[in-house]
């Protein structure tokens, strides 16, 4: 048998629909994050435009500079 197979059989439906639903709002949540990301590192570019070509906008030190 199957590794899916076997899963399948001894995992509740119920279980397995969680699952997926977990998993769909997990990608919405990344694909928040990076929408986020985009717009802040859009709105840095504007006010501090030298800042992406001196270091990385998402490391600890900037970001707890901005915070």
């Amino acid at each position: 048998m199957r590794e899916k197979e076997t899963l399948s059989l001894q995992t509740p439906d119920h279980l397995i629909m969680e699952l997926k639903d977990l998993a769909r709002r997990r990608e919405k949540l990344a694909d928040h994050v990076t929408s986020l990301k985009g717009n802040m590192k859009r709105i840095l570019s504007v006010t501090f435009p030298e800042l992406e070509h001196l270091t990385g906008v998402f490391t600890k030190t900037i970001l707890r500079l901005l915070a």
